[in-house]
């Protein structure tokens, strides 16, 4: 547990925040008002804490952000986003405030921005929905300070052509970020979904951001989450899904930037015939950490799921990977599958590797793997022997590693996208490796 002097400054935030918290509707001050009681009487995660023994939050507990709301100087015109390349609606929040001046919205879509909303059925009841998992001190964290962020409902029968691309860029230093992005797919609906975190080279700031996501029946969604923020800030994110019946979610996590960042992917799959398919793929480099973290929960019979991670890593950086899949006694007939898979370019990079299953039922198939490993050496005298240099040759084997998860990617251009980067990124692993 943290000590109370590090908790001071958010309890005193917390309190600068009266006069907006009771324009909010009544269940959502209380709701505020029981997070930030748990946050202060959890505190900061610690290492002595199993689900975080390898990503040491110490540095984050023991410094002081800037907690008011900060203006940004950014100018969004496309340039740094693919807004000129991808056909999309974009939707942009600086320092975790959105900026409705610069975004749109989908015809047909309802959306309300966090900090406006005075009531809303259906926001309540997708939160309440996603109260399926309990939250841990940092999730408690965004839901008492974090004060913006937007809610999508998409109605039953909606097919986007597009997809809704939010962008969320931080440059203001030492400063907390902290956007929720809570999303409703009615019955049958179809949306593509990309998260893209940017920050400031030069500029040390902490994200905590919560995104969760309720499908209904034959609901269909691609996710995508893009985390680039500049090498001294600290980035924690959680998403949450509740599926229904015949429901689908494909989920794609890339993590390039940030000194430490720990994305955790938490996924109940309530409705029989459901399907959930979770990728990951870390790029580290310096003295980066990088945290997977999962939990799949199987709670009816007759649903899918599949995990796929995996790790390059150059430098003194650290891959953490921390996978649970729980099949509850009345999931019969399950079928899932984890898989992380490391990559070491260097002698001084380091890879954690927990997959894990929990099985009640006894009419299931489920396997889990992890490999931890280096370049092929033959594969690489291979190369070499048709006149490819040591440098390119290791950066075409570690390239072809990931490639398999920047396939994944269902959306062309978004795909595209992500390969240039992550080749881009991979002369940034060699330079370290």
């Amino acid at each position: 547990m943290s000590n109370m002097k590090e908790l001071q400054p958010y309890e005193e935030a917390y309190q600068r925040l009266g006069n907006q918290r009771q324009a909010e509707a009544e269940w959502h001050r209380v709701m505020r008002d029981d997070a930030m009681r748990s946050f202060l009487g959890k505190g900061f995660p610690t290492t002595r804490d199993e689900s975080w023994k390898y990503t040491d939050l110490s540095a984050i507990a023991g410094a002081r952000f800037i907690m008011e709301p900060t203006t940004s100087r950014v100018v969004f015109d496309g340039t740094e986003v693919p807004k000129n390349s991808m056909d999309a609606y974009f939707m942009f929040f600086a320092n975790g405030w959105f900026r409705a001046e610069l975004s749109d919205l989908p015809e047909g879509i309802r959306g309300m921005i966090l900090s406006e909303i005075r009531s809303g059925d259906r926001f309540r009841t997708t939160l309440d929905e996603l109260n399926v998992f309990t939250k841990d001190s940092l999730e408690d964290l965004n839901f008492a300070l974090g004060m913006d962020g937007i809610f999508i409902d998409a109605p039953p029968g909606v097919c986007l052509e597009k997809p809704i691309y939010i962008v969320h860029r931080s440059d203001c230093h030492e400063g907390l970020c902290q956007p929720k992005t809570i999303m409703r797919l009615g019955k049958n609906a179809q949306a593509v979904l990309i998260e893209d975190f940017r920050g400031v080279d030069g500029k040390m700031c902490f994200t905590n951001s919560f995104a969760g996501v309720v499908l209904e029946e034959g609901a269909s969604l691609e996710h995508y989450k893009l985390q680039h923020e500049s090498r001294g800030s600290f980035h924690i994110a959680t998403f949450k899904a509740v599926q229904k019946e015949k429901s689908v979610l494909n989920s794609i996590s890339f993590a390039l930037g940030a000194k430490l960042a720990r994305q955790t992917a938490m996924i109940a799959l309530n409705g029989q015939r459901s399907e959930c398919s979770l990728s990951g793929l870390v790029l580290g480099a310096e003295h980066q950490t990088l945290d997977h973290v999962t939990r799949v929960v199987h709670a009816v019979p007759d649903c899918k799921s599949d995990q796929r991670f995996k790790g390059i890593l150059g430098g003194h950086s650290r891959g953490v990977f921390t996978g649970r899949v729980l099949v509850q006694r009345d999931a019969q007939k399950t079928d899932a599958r984890q898989t992380n898979r490391n990559l070491l370019l260097s002698e001084t990079a380091r890879a954690d590797s927990r997959p894990q299953l929990e099985i009640l039922a006894d009419d299931v198939k489920c396997t889990h793997g992890a490999t931890v490993g280096q370049l092929d050496e033959d594969a690489i005298f291979y190369l070499r022997s048709r006149g490819i240099g040591q440098k390119t040759a290791r950066r075409i084997l570690a390239s072809g590693f990931a490639q398999e998860i920047v396939d994944s990617i269902r959306h062309e251009k978004f795909r595209i996208f992500i390969n240039d980067m992550t080749q881009k990124r991979f002369l940034d692993l060699e330079a370290t490796a």
